[in-house]
């Protein structure tokens, strides 16, 4: 339980406290980590990774299922929290080694990705004012310039 604490140097103390305490964790948890999908690599036991797993918060958890999947060979049953190794075994081991649990993080799919186009949100602009009659000069250049586009 958290113990309230007034004094800024106080505080101060603890969150470099924390920052270096995550720091380490994110470093164990990677040497963890990455010992038990080798062994499960190699063996085709998943019991220490499991062990590993179940002895981790929520957001650790995620993290490790994530990196194992993207990088390892191994399936992940949400419905039983559980880890199997697929048939070919094949991996990303310089991943593996390089990237922790902790520091990895999905890539963003396309259709998550909001790119900007001018010219869409120009005409957007334009259709705009042409339905509310506020056609005027600037409206009529901007709807020229993009049929020149």
């Amino acid at each position: 339980m958290p113990t309230l604490v007034n004094d800024v140097k106080a505080i101060n103390k603890l969150i470099k406290s924390a920052h270096t305490n995550s720091t380490k964790f994110a470093e164990i948890l990677h040497d963890a980590a990455y010992n038990t999908v080798f062994h499960a690599i190699n063996t085709g036991d998943v019991r220490p990774l499991q062990a590993l797993y179940s002895g981790l918060t929520p957001v650790a958890q995620s993290g490790l299922v994530t990196w194992a999947k993207k990088f390892g060979p191994f399936t992940f049953d949400t419905k039983n929290s559980a880890f199997k190794v697929k048939k070919d075994r094949s991996h990303d081991g310089a991943s593996l080694n390089a990237i922790g649990p902790m520091a990895y993080k999905t890539p963003k799919k396309a259709s998550e990705k909001h790119e900007f186009n001018l010219a869409d949100e120009i005409g957007k602009l334009i259709a705009k004012a042409q339905k509310h009659q506020a056609a005027t000069a600037p409206v009529a250049m901007l709807s020229n310039a993009l049929k020149l586009a």
